[in-house]
């Protein structure tokens, strides 16, 4: 049965890379992010991030840029699973426009 690791509702600030979670936990985790709220032109950026070893860098491992067009799709964006060991963590930033609602969640199997 999957577990809710963390979850929430990020309104956006506009051009700012903004961290939705930081866990620091050995697991598989699977990130939900609900972009049906992105305006036409719009478009997000969301990246995960991880250390290679303990006393490391927090570094970008996964990017992946959602559009507008995108949302009217596939309006809930779900990112590959992603096993950590170190540090996980998980960000968002929105491109232009007004600030944007995006609720989210970190589900583990």
């Amino acid at each position: 049965m999957p577990t809710l690791e963390a979850s929430g509702t990020l309104t956006s600030t506009v051009t700012t890379e903004q961290t939705l979670s930081t866990l620091n936990v050995s697991k598989v985790l699977y990130p939900i992010i609900d972009c049906v709220n992105l305006a036409a032109g719009n478009f997000v950026i969301v990246r995960v991030k991880t250390k290679a070893l303990s006393g490391g860098t927090t570094r970008t491992l996964y990017s992946k840029t959602y559009s507008w067009r995108d949302s009217g799709i596939e309006p809930m964006l779900a990112l590959p699973p992603i096993i950590s060991d170190q540090e996980y963590v998980l960000t968002i930033q929105h491109s232009v426009a007004t600030s944007t609602a995006f609720p989210w969640k970190i589900m583990s199997p």
